[in-house]
């Protein structure tokens, strides 16, 4: 899978998230995993991609890190 993939499939999943929770609930990297087919270390990446690049939000849960869809990328 090609970076832009993963990315687009990241932003996919955390947007399915938002909408289904009213943007109240975060999904964590490990769940990315499971609903992504590529290893570990390449959705790191682009997670970090992500967040440098401020399109998405990094929150502590309880359990770990959670990933929201931010409200207004800029």
């Amino acid at each position: 899978m090609e970076a832009t993939e993963i990315r687009q499939k990241i932003l996919e999943i955390i947007d399915k998230k938002h909408k289904s929770s009213n943007g109240h609930c975060g999904v964590s990297p490990v769940a990315l995993k499971f609903g992504i087919e590529a290893g570990y270390k390449s959705i790191a990446e682009q997670l970090n991609y992500l967040h440098e690049n401020n399109m998405i939000l990094v929150r502590n849960g309880i359990n770990g890190y959670l990933l929201f869809k931010k409200k207004n990328p800029s």
